[in-house]
């Protein structure tokens, strides 16, 4: 999708719409403003029909082609939820977020193999990530 800013869509307002017929969506952007897209009337005759739920599809984000058999699946699981897929989604990243705060650390697991109670003295957590520098006396420089 290609991006213009309002400034150059105004001054090629044509190309704009010709662009939008030949290539697809395009993608206007002003200064502290949401972007807008340009779709032909027909691309959005036929999402409107083919979606019941259109607006949670149109108000999503910009999806690459690639993205498409995540997205089918997002929605089929929401469904199957009884949810939208945006709270869906927040339910996944919730679940996600727990899960990464019951994780064992690495240096816990390495605690609880290799500790003083499997005979392992371990050396003390320094309280610096660098080695201190140790100077001499005066004479040894």
């Amino acid at each position: 999708m290609k991006a213009w800013t309002i400034t150059e869509a105004r001054a090629n307002i044509s190309e704009v719409f010709e662009a939008a017929l030949r290539k697809g969506p395009q993608k206007i952007e002003r200064r502290n403003s949401e972007p807008v897209v340009v779709i032909p009337e027909s691309v959005w005759e036929r999402l409107a029909a083919e979606n019941p739920t259109f607006a949670e599809d149109a108000l999503s984000a910009a999806i690459d082609d690639e993205d498409w058999p995540d997205r089918a699946w997002l929605q089929r699981e929401a469904r199957s939820a009884g949810v939208s897929v945006e709270e869906y989604v927040r339910s996944l990243i919730r679940e996600k977020r727990r899960q990464d705060q019951l994780r064992e650390r690495p240096s816990e697991a390495f605690r609880r193999h290799f500790g003083p109670e499997h005979g392992v003295d371990l050396p003390a957590r320094p309280a610096v990530a660098y080695r201190p520098v140790i100077l001499g006396s005066e004479g040894d420089v």
